[in-house]
Order: C-alpha cells, then sequence, then structure tokens
C-alpha cells in the first residue's frame, strides 16, 4: 500500500474513531430536522435498504421496511457500533477502494 493510500485509511479511521456524528450532528435543531425528514422518507417504502455511509447505522437501525445493508469507509464505527446491533449486512470499504471486510 503506497504512503498516501495509508495516510488516507489513518484519516478516514480517526475520524471514525473520534468524531461523535450522532452526539455533533443530531442534536442540533438542523440535525434533528434532517433525521425526521429521512426517517419520514424511509417510512414510506418497503424493499432492501442501501446505506452508504452508515455510520453507526442510525438509519439502518431504524429502518423495518425490509433487509438492511450499510456501507462506511471506517472500519471503527462499523465494527464498534453497527455489529453489536446486527441490524443488517455491513461492509468496510478500506480508503484505496481495493478490500473490503464483510461484518456481521
Amino acid at each position: 500500500m503506497r504512503k498516501e493510500h495509508i495516510a488516507l485509511k489513518r484519516f478516514y479511521e480517526s475520524v471514525g474513531e473520534n468524531y461523535p456524528e450522532e452526539e455533533e450532528v443530531y442534536t442540533t435543531l438542523r440535525g434533528k430536522l434532517r433525521r425526521q425528514f429521512v426517517l419520514s422518507r424511509l417510512a414510506q417504502f418497503n424493499g432492501s435498504l442501501l446505506d452508504v455511509g452508515c455510520n453507526r447505522g442510525m438509519y439502518l437501525l431504524a429502518y423495518q421496511g425490509g433487509a438492511r445493508f450499510g456501507v462506511d469507509i471506517s472500519r471503527s464505527v462499523v465494527v464498534s457500533r453497527v455489529s453489536g446491533r446486527k441490524p443488517g449486512l455491513c461492509a468496510v470499504l478500506n480508503a484505496i477502494m481495493d478490500q473490503r471486510a464483510n461484518i456481521g
């Protein structure tokens, strides 16, 4: 793996480990409105859901219309939060997109 690929991978892992998106984004008024909007739209659908950039799987957990799949670039986020809740199949793509690891 090249140096820039390693640096990019470390960056995304660091962001995943140190940025609590749900606490930072979804506690604001804008975040609450966004979450409410997305959840209201998801409630209207049935079928498989693919959440690209699923982070901790908030929308995967809420979706009840069918099979749920999530993809994120940060392995630490998916492993620590999503796989423990088992909302569906989650895959982690590394920063150079040449490998994937299935979780759960």
